[in-house]
């Protein structure tokens, strides 16, 4: 099974800036994941989130993703962030140099 999370703006509004980069929800989807798998007796072989959320809580939501839903190998890890990426190039830049280390260093 491969599994694909979908976090909106709007999955927790109207508090979703604090929300979405905070660890213990990230934590519980991660619960509620395994026990998911577990109950359909079937292998996961592939986790990806997909946000759909203002560009401000992505480096927040992603550090949260990567250090409590990250799989272990060899289950492949995705996350996908809807565009806009930064106001202009040197702001897309900067943030996807931002979400690279929340990816590397959780």
């Amino acid at each position: 099974m491969h599994l694909v999370v979908v976090v909106t703006s709007h999955t927790w509004f109207p508090l979703w800036n604090g929300i979405l980069s905070c660890i213990a929800r990230y934590a519980a989807i991660d619960t509620f994941i395994g026990a998911w798998g577990r109950g359909l007796n079937t292998r996961e072989v592939g986790r990806t989130f997909f946000l759909a959320i203002t560009p401000r809580a992505f480096v927040g939501a992603v550090s949260a993703i990567s250090h409590m839903c990250r799989p272990n190998p060899p289950v492949t890890f995705r996350v996908v962030l809807e565009k806009p990426f930064g106001r202009d190039l040197d702001s897309a830049r900067e943030l996807a140099q931002e979400v690279w280390i929340a990816l590397c260093c959780g």
